[in-house]
């Protein structure tokens, strides 16, 4: 299960957040940063979007990761779905792996495969600690989202939950937004790519 919480952040928002006393006593590791491109599958009538999945192959630095998700639940800036990911070159070769790690039966099923939209950033991330058992990931990502004709710049603050209980992000949310302006993100990067158009 993934559960985050996604805003939308100016580039300097971003640069301050990453430098704030909050963040920095609570990394547990240095800055990490990660060149990402990621590329979105659906078949021609979109079946994977109208069951609510979403297929993409994401290079990480020297890593490729395919990963599933499900649709589950948004509110606001907040989101929960099942993943599941393996390290990949290609999809063919991921999507039994999926399967078997429990991704739905339905990608054994697919024909036609073909890229809908794309995404390329830099992630700047880092591992927090929020109370003794609880542990967050925060993600600031600066690049661009593009869809079958026009692209947009992307620049949005995630913060993850890695382990313990999600009420252990509150404090450090809300301090977070008193001092920066963080709308949230009710969107994910794949709903506002095929918005494009």
């Amino acid at each position: 299960m993934e559960i985050e919480y996604k805003f939308a952040a100016s580039a300097a928002t971003l640069a301050a957040v990453l430098q704030d006393p909050m963040v920095q006593r609570r990394r547990t590791e240095p800055v990490r940063t990660l060149a990402m491109r990621t590329r979105y599958f659906d078949t021609p009538d979109a079946s994977l979007r109208q069951a609510g999945i979403t297929l993409r192959l994401r290079e990480e630095n020297d890593r490729t990761i395919a990963c599933c998700k499900s649709r589950g639940t948004r509110t606001g800036s907040l989101s929960a779905h099942e993943e599941w990911e393996v390290e990949a070159k290609e999809l063919r070769l991921a999507i039994p792996k999926l399967i078997a790690l429990g991704a739905p039966e339905v990608l054994r099923e697919l024909d036609g495969l073909r890229i809908t939209a794309t995404a390329a950033f830099t992630r700047r991330c880092a591992v927090l600690r929020m109370s003794e058992q609880t542990l967050a990931e925060l993600s600031c990502d600066e690049g661009y989202l593009a869809g079958p004709t026009e692209q947009e710049p992307l620049s949005e603050l995630e913060l993850e939950l890695k382990s313990g209980a999600l009420e252990d992000l509150t404090p450090f949310l809300q301090a977070l937004r008193a001092h920066y302006p963080l709308p949230p993100e009710p969107r994910s990067k794949l709903a506002r790519a095929l918005a494009l158009g």
